[in-house]
């Protein structure tokens, strides 16, 4: 980890800018200067240093690594703790707390002198070391082609793709398609990384199985399950999170009375949950089925012991090796001077897919002979060394890793098990993290989107649901390498999970003070007063994130003398009664997320500025139904925010007399604004010159400014717009103009006249476009001009009855989505000719949309088009509710 501690220092390093502060820590800009240039010269030798000679200088990475952290401890203690001094140092200066606080900043001097020297050493060690590999290696090189420090910036991979499985498969199939009328369980028993998920998740994909059932439903068990949860998940809508799990249980048992559903419990670790939930399913003889995946066959029998174990057994070695082959390849063949050596690698491997898998993911990067020799004898050497062999292949894929990506894959460890992960949070972390390393061509968010995609290519991220637009939307983990990943986070001090369960009273805890960022799970109904380090270091403290997991009413914030270093604070997941004044003495936050009761805080406080250096504001009420706050106008004075997210929250305008004045400032800087009631005014947008995703909703009249829409124009960096009207306004405007390099946009209640269409076609970039509920106006949408870029059109309960449109009026279109709109007649039968069109989905809609778009099907069938999938779901019965 000593890559990502380098970069984080290099760029702290870049932050200190205050004359005083570089003349006192580092003797002067020349010495400051030098400082960065020693630690960039490490991290390139990182870079380059071959990873096949990694063991011998691990002792010597493990050094960087401390004094990267030690020394960026006591610069950033030393600046916070400057900037207090000079806040409180009036006109007694022999108070004793001052005297203190001078002696602490001496010695953060002395501390930075001596590491300074520190690092000068590890450089000419390090040189040393470098030196005497490339006189006998020539392969330490800054331009190697086959090298792994490369990112991909090919698309994600597929995750699903079932190779050596097709026997299971089928008879899943034939059972959950079978005659039995009554509710059949379906366990599926292996071990972990043998691909049950896989297995249960193509069967619920696949076409057929989504037209046989009317209800459909994933939910992921595992360790930490939650019961209240899995039942909420079985309902169209949540409930309250306090909701009672009996009255749950007959919510689900009624939602579900006379459909045929199939569910989906995966990863079940204990028979407990299936005591608890099993009354919500009804067995109406109907063909009901629900199948539960788990590693273990106490608790597959324990769910039901008349239903046979379906269980999954390793590969075979040429089901191995075709696995490993077609991870690599694709559908093409590989290499003849490869095949041998493959095929070692696959057998070694001993059948498990998920090693198989990842062990793929490194020979993409590298398909030479001799890079894949030093796989196949790190595996044996692995196997041999360590009683879990599967555990110790995976390791490789860890080891294995360019630096650059070593830090992303072990943050994959912080989330919960099965957790679906937002691709744009993760980022956002990454970024505030500090370990990504600056590109000149790109910005950061680019850069850590383009190592989530590498870490995807290489099989160690799975995608679990994409965009619109196909890029990556929600990712996660095998739960086998979350393991690893938290393994090799603890050992690397990059991260530690603390969890606290339930107390009926309030209580203080004590955790060491080792890692850098810490996890917090606590049960439902956990109370905390406070969190305290313990004492194991008096002069700094380590901490630079904390992310709390699940959680509810809970009193938890960091005391902040002991927190005061934090960069991230993810509070999202806890429900905090009002907003704490402690959190705007954090002046070093780079990411805040909280949720807290908008009710207890009308406006948010002027002192979120001390936070100088946030760049992500996230804020979310709990309840969703009390009046929107506003945040104080003083959000114009903080130049640096990047993403600004409000939920149900609202921007205070400039007042008149203050537009012009030189204390609000222009936000060059932020890219994401999601708010309620944002006044368009030219003013305003002005100020927003390279907003990127703007996502604003109107919730009454009286804030909605009839022409407003029409400064969105002047937005011209803006790519995805998300607009929504709760009320028709007075007014409409007579016409809406929208930026020209919008790649994306979703309307709803906007009200435009199908006629006007013709504005929406002529954005030149658009790719996306969701026309949902009351976005047009008019029954009749007859298109006369092409969409030049859309891939994906959604229509989803608007009033359309009559749709006239040719196939050559969307030349790129590959998904089409329609939902509810009960007053169509029929799909157009043109729709079938788009040359283009991958996807064509109907969702409730009459059965006049139905039938023509199976006969679209049946047509693009007779003409052997089998790219096309029709996906037909249809009217739930009236019984249902």
């Amino acid at each position: 980890m000593a890559y990502a501690a380098l970069v984080s220092l290099a760029q702290t390093l870049k932050q200190v800018q205050v004359e005083d502060c570089v003349q006192v820590l580092f003797g002067g800009t020349k010495e400051h200067e030098s400082l960065h240039e020693n630690i960039m010269r490490l991290v390139k030798f990182l870079e380059e240093f071959p990873e096949e000679h990694a063991p011998a200088v691990r002792p010597l990475e493990e050094a960087t690594r401390d004094a990267a952290y030690e020394l960026e401890d006591h610069i950033e203690r030393y600046v916070t703790l400057s900037d207090k001094f000079l806040h409180e140092s009036t006109d007694n200066e022999k108070n004793t707390s001052l005297i203190t606080l001078k002696d602490t900043l001496h010695k953060h001097i002395e501390g930075v002198k001596s590491l300074i020297e520190h690092v000068g050493s590890i450089l000419e060690v390090a040189t040393e070391v470098k030196n005497a590999f490339t006189a006998e290696d020539s392969s330490i090189r800054s331009d190697t082609s086959s090298s792994a420090s490369g990112s991909s910036r090919h698309e994600p991979s597929e995750q699903e793709k079932l190779v050596g499985v097709r026997n299971d498969l089928i008879q899943i199939m034939d059972r959950v398609t079978g005659y039995e009328s009554n509710l059949q369980i379906i366990p599926i028993v292996g071990t972990g990384g043998i691909g049950k998920t896989t297995l249960a998740r193509n069967v619920y994909s696949d076409l057929l199985i989504e037209q046989h059932f009317d209800v459909r439903h994933w939910a992921t068990v595992s360790q930490e399950f939650r019961v209240r949860e899995v039942l909420q998940g079985l309902l169209c809508k949540e409930g309250e999170a306090t909701e009672h799990a009996e009255t749950l249980i007959e919510r689900v048992y009624k939602n579900l009375k006379n459909r045929r559903y199939l569910f989906v419990l995966d990863d079940m670790w204990h028979d407990e949950v299936w005591d608890r939930v099993r009354r919500a399913f009804p067995d109406d003889n109907n063909g009901s089925r629900i199948i539960i995946t788990t590693r273990l066959s106490d608790v597959a029998s324990a769910v039901d012991s008349l239903s046979p174990l379906h269980r999954m057994e390793f590969l075979n070695e040429d089901q191995s090796w075709d696995l490993l082959r077609e991870r690599v390849y694709g559908q093409e063949h590989c290499p003849r001077q490869l095949e041998e050596v493959g095929k070692l690698i696959a057998r070694n491997c001993k059948g498990l897919p998920l090693t198989i898998v990842v062990i793929a993911g490194l020979l993409k990067v590298n398909k030479t002979k001799d890079y894949w020799a030093s796989v196949a004898k790190n595996i044996n050497e692995a196997i041999a060394t360590n009683d879990d062999k599967f555990f110790a292949i995976l390791s490789l894929s860890y080891d294995n890793l360019p630096h650059h990506l070593k830090a992303c894959f072990l943050y994959m460890g912080i989330f919960p098990e099965d957790y679906m992960i937002p691709a744009n949070k993760l980022i956002k972390l990454w970024v505030a993290e500090g370990f990504l390393k600056p590109s000149r061509s790109e910005n950061l968010e680019e850069v850590a989107e383009e190592y989530l995609v590498d870490l995807v290519n290489r099989n160690l991220v799975l995608v679990t649901k994409k965009r619109s637009n196909g890029g990556i939307k929600f990712c996660g983990i095998h739960d086998v390498l979350r393991e690893l990943s938290i393994k090799r986070g603890q050992d690397e001090i990059f991260f530690q999970h603390y969890k606290f369960h339930y107390t009926s009273k309030s209580n203080l805890v004590q955790v060491p003070n080792i890692q850098r960022r810490w996890i917090i799970h606590t049960s439902v109904g956990s109370y905390l007063d406070n969190i305290q380090i313990s004492p194991t270091s008096t002069l700094v403290s380590p901490i630079r994130s904390l992310l709390y997991i699940y959680g509810h009413d809970i009193g938890i914030l960091p005391s902040t003398p002991q927190f005061c270093l934090l960069r991230v604070l993810d509070g999202l997941k806890i429900r905090l009664k009002c907003l704490p004044d402690e959190i705007f003495d954090l002046v070093n936050l780079m990411y805040l997320a909280l949720t807290f009761d908008y009710s207890y805080t009308s406006c948010f406080p002027a002192r979120v500025t001390r936070l100088k250096n946030l760049e992500t504001l996230i804020t979310n009420d709990p309840y969703g139904y009390t009046s929107p706050y506003s945040m104080s106008s003083e959000i114009w004075k903080m130049p640096q925010l990047k993403h600004l997210v409000l939920r149900r929250g609202s921007i205070s305008p400039i007042l008149a007399n203050e537009e012009f004045s030189p204390s609000f400032s222009i936000l060059h800087n932020l890219q994401t604004l999601h708010v309620v009631d944002l006044p368009l005014t030219v003013e305003v947008i002005l100020r927003l010159p390279n907003l990127k995703k703007l996502k604003v909703k109107y919730g009454s009249r009286k804030h909605y400014q009839t022409n407003g829409i029409n400064n969105l124009v002047y937005l011209h960096q803006l790519q995805v717009l998300n607009f929504e009207l709760a009320e028709l306004p007075y007014d409409l405007p007579n016409i809406y103009s929208f930026p020209r390099n919008l790649r994306k946009l979703t309307l709803r209640g906007s009200w435009i006249p199908l006629e006007k269409m013709f504005i929406v076609n002529s954005l030149p970039n658009l790719e996306v476009l969701k026309l949902m509920e009351n976005s047009v106006e008019g029954g009749k949408w007859e298109i006369t001009d092409e969409f030049p870029s859309l891939k994906h059109l959604e229509m989803e309960s608007i009033n359309l009855n009559e749709w006239i449109v040719e196939s050559d009026h969307f030349p790129c279109l590959e998904r089409l989505f329609i939902r509810e709109c009960c007053y169509l007649k029929e799909v157009p039968e043109s729709i079938g000719d788009i040359a283009t069109l991958q996807i064509l989905t109907i969702k409730r809609c009459n059965s006049g949309v139905e039938e023509s778009a199976r006969r679209i099907q049946e047509q693009q069938q007779s003409m052997q088009n089998d790219d096309l999938k029709v996906h037909i779901v249809p009217v739930p019965s009236e019984t249902a509710y």
